[in-house]
C-alpha cells in the first residue's frame, strides 16, 4: 500500500460496532480519488484489535496479490 498517497479528508462514518471511521482518500497525480480507505482512531472497548489498520474499498482500488492483478468485486457499493 502505499501511504504517501493517502490523504484524510472530512468523510466520517459510524459503525455500531467499531465505532467513528475516518475515510482517506488518494490523490495520484492530478486525480483524486475519494474513500477509498478507512480506518478506526479509536474503536469501541469491544473492537480495539481493529485500532490503527487501515481497510481498503476493494470494489474501487486495483489489488494485486503476489504481482498478479486480483479482480474487483462486484457488490452493492459498486
Amino acid at each position: 500500500m502505499r501511504g504517501d498517497l493517502l490523504h484524510n479528508f472530512a468523510t466520517i462514518t459510524h459503525c455500531p460496532y467499531e465505532g467513528a471511521a475516518t475515510w482517506w482518500s488518494a490523490q495520484v497525480g492530478d486525480a483524486l480519488h475519494t474513500d477509498v480507505a478507512w480506518t478506526y482512531p479509536a474503536p469501541l472497548a469491544e473492537s480495539l484489535k481493529v485500532a490503527g489498520l487501515v481497510c481498503l474499498y476493494d470494489e474501487r482500488v486495483d489489488m494485486w496479490f503476489d504481482e498478479v492483478p486480483q479482480p474487483r468485486p462486484v457488490s452493492p457499493f459498486t
